[in-house]
């Protein structure tokens, strides 16, 4: 377990970032001549760019909103340090953190408005998180590497207008990437950045449903996948460890940590190396969460118990192949005792 100053500065970044101090007015404030007249204007870098907005003739009114934005300015400035200081310290603990480049996307990606319409950061990005979320060590490096970026969709985010889409508006944000393209209909394209960190988009798949499809929400290619929409539910707010925080949505960890255990019976051939990381992830994830969130976690499990002999047929075959994981939910079942659960599904498992 993290010492409790460590989970107490954690809990106020995430309480700072749900509460941050208006700005009436963004960027760099100006006095401008033109034809004889002054004007004030604003100056924002974006990427490589500078990007002027008109704030309007010099006069009364817009000098008291240019000083009462210079002051929601300075205000805000305070409170970004105060958080910048606070990452910087959690950093210092030995939290993960990302890789530079992969830090960019997420900060840009947040800038866009994903993550406040209910997209979520998804695969080991988001497991990388959890340790800090649940107040405990940081797993052994090996199961928290990556170089991808899967944002998970749901269908109900309405984000972009017809013209306009989630990476279009990366790139208005200063960042440049190329585009992947799959070798068949059924791969979505994968967006690759600088240090060959791929992104793509995934979605939940209806039974039945083609395993890629178009969202018009967001105006991306999306990855329909089985199972998802579980992790889907009841997401919860984390924070990444860059410059002043970046606030983002993920899975909770019981829902991340059964789904895993789930999708890992669909990796074969070449995925064999995932599936073992899928199963690792979940077996260090329940190990914790068996203590840290017992309640959740039972609830989680019993809805996929309620979902099917094909949901249980394949969480079981994973906890036989993960001893740790099956020693936690038993340990799980012995303290809520009152419920009479068999891990092994009818089938004889």
């Amino acid at each position: 377990m993290l010492p409790i100053p460590v989970q107490t500065s954690y809990m106020e970044l995430l309480q700072r970032l749900e509460a941050p101090p208006p700005v009436s007015i963004s960027g760099s404030i100006a006095l401008i001549e033109k034809s004889g007249r002054r004007y004030y204007v604003s100056r924002t870098r974006l990427g490589d760019r500078v990007v002027e907005q008109s704030i309007g003739p010099q006069n009364e009114e817009n000098d008291q909103a240019v000083v009462r934005a210079r002051e929601e300015q300075k205000a805000f400035k305070a409170w970004s340090d105060g958080n910048a200081a606070i990452v910087n310290m959690l950093k210092s603990t030995g939290a993960l953190k990302p890789d530079a480049q992969s830090a960019k996307v997420l900060n840009a990606l947040s800038k866009t408005g994903f993550f406040n319409a209910g997209g979520l950061l998804g695969g080991t990005h988001a497991f990388r998180l959890y340790p800090l979320f649940l107040g405990v060590e940081a797993p052994r490096e090996q199961m928290s590497m990556t170089g991808d970026i899967d944002m998970i969709a749901p269908s109900h985010i309405k984000l972009c207008a017809p013209d306009d889409s989630v990476m279009k508006r990366l790139s208005k944000l200063g960042l440049k990437f190329d585009t992947r393209f799959g070798m068949s209909d059924n791969v979505v394209p994968k967006y690759v950045f600088e240090n060959n960190i791929e992104l793509e988009f995934l979605s939940s798949a209806a039974r039945g449903s083609e395993t890629t499809r178009f969202h018009s929400g967001i105006n991306e290619h999306v990855q329909s996948l089985k199972f998802l929409e579980f992790s889907m539910k009841s997401p919860v707010r984390q924070v990444v460890l860059y410059r002043n925080g970046v606030e983002v949505l993920t899975p909770s960890p019981e829902r991340y940590a059964l789904h895993k255990l789930i999708v890992a019976q669909l990796r074969s051939g070449t995925y064999a190396l995932k599936r073992e990381k899928d199963i690792a992830q979940a077996s260090w994830l329940l190990e914790h969460l068996v203590v840290r969130r017992p309640e959740e976690t039972w609830a989680a499990y019993e809805e996929i118990q309620n979902r099917g002999k094909g949901w249980m047929r394949r969480l079981n075959a994973s906890l036989r192949m993960s001893p740790s994981a099956r020693s936690s939910l038993e340990n799980l079942k012995a303290e809520m005792s009152d419920v009479d659960t068999d891990f092994d599904d009818d089938l004889g498992m």
